[in-house]
């Protein structure tokens, strides 16, 4: 039987070294020193009025500067690193859930440069860009402007207001409070002919997917459709939605297009769904009924 040596035992049992970055956070002094650009950038903050903090400086992997700002009431810090310049805003508000469903759709297609994140601390907008070519004066315009004009989403709608109607009133869309879904008209001038579509403001739940669930008639009637026709309309094949036929407990027969979108979709692809629901019901109208009557 083989037996290891001694030495050969203790070099077995030595852990094997992991580097770990030393990490420190010094004050604002004279022990900080900025860049030729970065003076120049900071420079540029504070001729439009804005005042400086005490800034920080965090070394591991890279240098990386922190600078708090403030104007008018609003704090900004602007971060300084090997490779980034960022600009941040953070906002308290007290149901940050409720606040990223409401307002995390609309940043994303008005200001899609900017990141928002939603914790219990409330909801921090930052944009950050690469220093090359940046100057001072694209710094103020585009990138402050940007996390500035999210920031205005905020003050615009409360987090308590309603998702659904922001959306439809962001897409541009005129529509009326029924109850339980807001109801919209789209007129299709090209063939004449005119098409309501619901959207759902309760939002249906299933795991972790959420959605809405957005309707159109193609047939109300007493009577059924000619069974050929309701087996021809039935068999049909979408690519996204379906349709339905009536519950037991109506009195004519309803027939509905459907489909379920994202219950945090963007304003615009909204009216994309909605218009598309309507213009597909009002095309399975004509094949039921003929009539324009829903």
């Amino acid at each position: 039987m083989q037996t290891n040596s001694p030495n050969e035992e203790a070099t077995m049992l030595l852990p094997i070294p992991i580097p770990i970055p030393m990490i420190f956070v010094a004050p604002y002094n004279q022990d900080v020193s900025f860049t030729e650009y970065q003076k120049n950038m900071l420079a540029a903050f504070l001729k439009v009025g804005f005042q400086e903090g005490k800034a920080t400086v965090r070394e591991g992997l890279g240098k990386t500067i922190e600078i708090p700002l403030t104007k008018a009431g609003e704090r900004f810090v602007l971060t300084f690193n090997n490779v980034y310049t960022k600009m941040e805003q953070t906002l308290p508000l007290a149901d940050a859930p409720a606040a990223e469903a409401l307002h995390g759709p609309r940043i994303k297609e008005k200001f899609p440069s900017v990141k928002a994140e939603f914790d219990a601390q409330g909801v921090t907008l930052s944009r950050v860009s690469s220093p090359v070519d940046l100057t001072p004066e694209y710094m103020i315009a585009n990138m402050l402007a940007d996390v500035q004009g999210a920031a205005k989403l905020f003050s615009a709608t409360p987090a308590s207001a309603d998702p659904l109607g922001t959306a439809l009133k962001d897409a541009g869309l005129a529509f009326k409070d029924i109850g339980g879904y807001y109801s919209l008209k789209f007129d299709f001038s090209s063939a004449k002919r005119s098409q309501t579509a619901y959207v759902r403001k309760e939002i249906n739940t299933s795991s972790s997917l959420k959605t809405r669930k957005i309707i159109s008639f193609c047939y109300d009637a007493k009577n059924a459709p000619s069974a050929e026709i309701l087996k021809a309309i039935l068999q049909k094949n979408f690519g996204i939605g379906g349709i339905e036929a009536p519950g037991e407990t109506q009195k004519n027969w309803r027939i509905f297009f459907r489909i379920d979108a994202p219950a945090d979709v963007a304003p615009d692809l909204l009216k994309q769904y909605l218009v598309m629901v309507a213009a597909t019901a009002d095309d399975l109208e004509k094949e039921l009924g003929k009539e324009d009557k829903l």
